[in-house]
């Protein structure tokens, strides 16, 4: 596995060159489609930076780096859930997050939370996609923007995981592997989660 050049710092990428090299294959750590080679050494600065790197996964597609993709755990007899993530445009020109796919939902749609006029949130379909600036982050949260699952197939279950596929308009397709954290969890479960 080669590691992923992040333009804004080199002890990110170093980083996640000290991750990806400790990770074995499947377990946290960097996913990427197609990635440059870096070289680093060790500091502490480093170190630091690659244990968070650890601490959830992150995934390159070309220009777009998805960060710590995450679901909160079936409460009672729910059928519905949500993902939530960051995603990075690292590129000069924008996209958009336009589907996702998963098996652990018949529907799955992209959503955002807006206040009506009378002062109540409500949950809607964002229409054409979420936009992903050049150069912005995106982040997918609760009370916010997030992957809508209705219909789920099965519980989400604290300390399990997933697969996601999302689709961009201009990056294409990636497969992510969402963990379940608790069910108020509002970040990606800590190091040391189960991937399975």
């Amino acid at each position: 596995m080669s590691t992923v050049v992040f333009p804004r710092t080199a002890a990110v990428a170093a980083a996640l060159t000290l991750a990806a090299a400790a990770a074995p294959a499947g377990a946290c750590g960097l996913h990427e489609q197609p990635a440059q080679s870096v070289a680093a050494g060790p500091s502490a600065q480093t170190l630091v930076a690659a244990q968070l790197a650890h601490a959830h996964q992150l995934y390159r597609l070309g220009d777009l780096v998805i960060e710590g993709p995450f679901s909160r755990a079936s409460a009672g007899q729910g059928r519905a859930g949500a993902a939530y993530m960051a995603i990075t445009n690292t590129g000069d020109a924008d996209d958009r997050l336009i589907a996702a796919v998963t098996e652990v939902s018949t529907v799955v749609e992209l959503h955002t939370h807006s206040m009506d006029a009378q002062g109540v949130m409500r949950m809607r379909e964002v229409e054409g996609g979420i936009p992903i600036p050049a150069g912005e982050t995106v982040t997918l949260q609760p009370g916010g923007l997030h992957v809508m699952l209705m219909g789920l197939e099965t519980r989400l279950t604290e300390g399990e995981t997933y697969p996601l596929t999302l689709v961009f308009e201009r990056a294409g397709r990636i497969e992510v592997l969402v963990s379940i954290g608790g069910v108020a969890a509002g970040a990606p479960p800590a190091a040391g989660h189960d991937h399975r």
